[in-house]
C-alpha cells in the first residue's frame, strides 16, 4: 500500500512538472511569433 501511495505520489509530481513545463513552452513559442 506504501508502495502504491508513493507511485501516484510520483505521478502527481510528474504531471505537475509536465505542465508548468507545457506552460513556459507556450509562452516562449508566443514570444517567437509575436
Amino acid at each position: 500500500m506504501a508502495v502504491e501511495g508513493s507511485q501516484q505520489e510520483t505521478r502527481v509530481q510528474g504531471f505537475l512538472l509536465t505542465s508548468v513545463v507545457h506552460k513556459m513552452l507556450r509562452n516562449l513559442l508566443r514570444l517567437l511569433l509575436l
